[in-house]
């Protein structure tokens, strides 16, 4: 009996050491969340900062509405073939971009018997041609328009409202997207040329014009 009576004691204080045990890994657990978490909270803190306390900012933030203050920050990337390229008179290089142009009903039915270009060849000034290039999934808005003020000053003045518009008009037109965390590799990098598909269009079209203008001498 009294046997019986250790061997009961003896599971019921196992037992307890086992609870004891399992409660220990289960803190030590939640302590490991506790620390991955807070460090995980530390690095967005890092990567958003508060726009109160950021006095670097040379833009005037105050009475922005959430909406704008999240947009800030995020990370817009290219969605179409560009080149950069001299472009008439131009004191440098600029961005040109190629994309497919979207007709309208009436606009196709013009098309199918008149011709033209299917790609639209659309050239960023040198300012847009700074913000296209800035358009490479690791910049956030934010940090944009921050060099953009630095570089261009006065002239870009007021620079927020500027830039917002500007890329407001390139999403509007599917150009560009934004993304809520940086991804270099989701954006369009720059080609070395005109890319080969839009080429071949360009030289279609082209070669369409010219048909008609012989045609039209002929008759």
């Amino acid at each position: 009996m009294d046997k019986n009576k250790k061997k009961v004691k003896d599971k019921n204080e196992k037992d307890k050491t086992g609870k004891k045990l399992e409660h220990k890994d289960e803190i030590k657990t939640e302590k490991i969340k506790t620390e991955k978490k807070q460090a995980d909270d530390k690095k967005q803190a890092d990567l958003k900062p508060d726009l109160k306390q950021n006095t670097k900012t040379p833009m005037n933030l105050d009475g922005l509405d959430e909406r704008t203050k999240k947009i800030l920050f995020a990370y817009p990337v290219r969605n179409v073939d560009w080149v950069k390229e001299p472009w008439r008179k131009s004191p440098e290089p600029v961005a040109i971009l190629f994309y497919p142009k979207n007709f309208t009903r009436f606009e196709r039915f013009l098309h199918k018997y008149l011709g033209g270009p299917t790609i639209i060849r659309r050239p960023l000034d040198i300012k847009g041609t700074r913000i296209w290039e800035m358009c490479d999934g690791k910049t956030d808005i934010l940090h944009i328009c921050i060099n953009i003020d630095a570089k261009y000053k006065e002239e870009m003045e007021p620079v927020l409202p500027r830039v917002l518009k500007f890329l407001e008009m390139l999403l509007k037109r599917g150009l560009l997207r934004l993304l809520p965390e940086p991804n270099e590799k989701a954006s369009k990098p720059i080609s070395e040329k005109i890319p080969e598909s839009n080429t071949k269009e360009l030289n279609k079209n082209v070669r369409k014009v010219e048909k008609k203008k012989k045609d039209t001498k002929t008759k």
